[in-house]
């Protein structure tokens, strides 16, 4: 969980990074906090994402509907296959630098498409090990666990400064 926390505020700042470009979400408020104390409150929270989007996925895997996903389609982690989905990653990134207003929806992807083949490349654990056995439990649980947190967050964002 700690390697998880550190890895969770840099991660989180590529997406702020690439807002600053697509200007998709703004924070009110933020002029009420000089830019260190912003950079420090943001990073703490920032450091939660990662764990519990974790969680998250990890409790929407108890599901009794998730041990059917153990049995689907297998898409192996070949070297061309991840050379592609590199390439996926860095087009959307592009695209969504280029038309921001046409391709917002690339923000949540195209981090994943460029990193988790460099887990692949490097012998990491990747979601790549079990769709290669046509395990999409682990991929399916981890994009519902991300859209429940968003969502709650959204919610906390209400309340919370900046917001």
């Amino acid at each position: 969980m700690a390697s998880q926390r550190f890895f969770s505020a840099p991660v989180w700042w590529c997406f702020e990074v690439v807002n600053w470009r697509t200007q998709n979400w703004i924070y009110l408020s933020r002029e009420q906090f000089s830019d260190l104390t912003y950079f420090l409150l943001a990073s703490v929270a920032f450091s939660t994402v990662i764990p519990a989007v974790f969680e998250t996925a990890e409790w929407v895997r108890t599901f009794g509907w998730m041990r059917r996903l153990k049995d689907g389609p297998r898409l192996r982690a070949t070297r061309s296959f991840c050379a592609a989905v590199v390439v996926i990653g860095v087009a959307m990134l592009a695209l969504l630098l280029v038309w921001p207003t046409y391709f917002y929806p690339f923000i949540w992807g195209w981090l994943f498409f460029v990193l988790e083949p460099l887990n692949v490349w490097l012998g990491n654990r990747s979601l790549f090990d079990a769709t290669g056995r046509g395990d999409w439990r682990p991929v399916v649980s981890l994009a519902l666990g991300a859209l429940v947190c968003g969502f709650v967050w959204e919610l906390w964002n209400c309340y919370a400064y900046p917001k």
